[in-house]
């Protein structure tokens, strides 16, 4: 296509038309990069052990020396508390303070 204006505003024309079209494909990348951040902190933040203040939420098997079950998460919902509040047993609170999600400690 042939540019009917002389050739200096054409070409200030076509840059124009470029740098617009920079800034939305910058503007477009941009918005993914921030997008995977964001995932990615989420899961930083999933891996985050527990501390003291943290509600978690516990499954739990309590066994015995001889390997009876005393007590159990299994049939009924996670244990939820907050480590430190003194709303469950101190030895059990100190089991949970350190561990990361999902995982089991024996």
């Amino acid at each position: 296509m042939k540019c009917k204006l002389d050739k200096c505003r054409c070409n200030v024309l076509k840059i124009i038309i470029l740098i617009i079209l920079a800034i939305i494909i910058g503007t477009f990348i941009y918005k993914k990069r921030v997008q995977k951040v964001k995932k990615s902190t989420a899961t930083i933040e999933q891996l985050k052990t527990a501390q003291v203040g943290n509600t978690v939420k516990v499954s739990y098997t309590g066994k015995l020396k001889d390997g009876s079950i005393f007590d159990s998460s299994k049939d009924r919902e996670p244990l939820q508390f907050t480590i430190g509040s003194a709303q469950i047993i101190p030895g059990f609170e100190d089991g949970v303070i350190g561990l990361n999600r999902r995982r089991k400690n024996y």
